[in-house]
């Protein structure tokens, strides 16, 4: 447990982040929805877009500063993927208008979180990345 905050601190770092959880939810979310509709090519690619995202997150974490970076952008090419294989699920009728919906705003939310990681880790430039560091406006990510 960390005693500044109170809060327990997991041994792998990204896990504490809350843009990681998020990315997790809606993965886990999306392979619901793949599992109802596996034969559908666009649900089986979007579990796969909404995996990766999670995991760019976390490959980037145990990274430098850089690569972290370039490993969330790498997470942001996954979020507009995943629009695009929501949009193809709608149109295929896998999935219903308010379906698609609910997952574009939850990537909204994703990709928002993403950017404002990648913001506060460019701020600060040439220092080691401290869970403070993560600590945007109050709000860990």
């Amino acid at each position: 447990m960390n005693q500044e905050t109170g809060r327990n601190v997991s041994f792998f770092r990204f896990e504490d982040l809350r843009v990681y959880n998020k990315a997790l939810d809606f993965a886990n979310s999306i392979s619901a929805f793949s599992k109802k509709n596996s034969s559908d090519f666009a649900a089986s690619e979007l579990c796969r877009t909404a995996s990766a995202i999670a995991v760019h997150i976390a490959e980037g974490s145990s990274s430098d500063k850089s690569l972290f970076i370039e490993n969330l952008k790498k997470a942001k090419v996954d979020v507009r993927k995943s629009i695009v294989y929501l949009s193809l699920a709608e149109m295929s009728g896998s999935m219903d208008k308010s379906e698609q919906e609910d997952y574009r705003t939850q990537l909204m939310e994703l990709t928002k979180m993403i950017g404002a990681l990648i913001t506060s880790l460019q701020k600060n430039n040439g220092q080691q990345a401290t869970q403070q560091d993560y600590d945007i406006d109050g709000l860990t990510w």
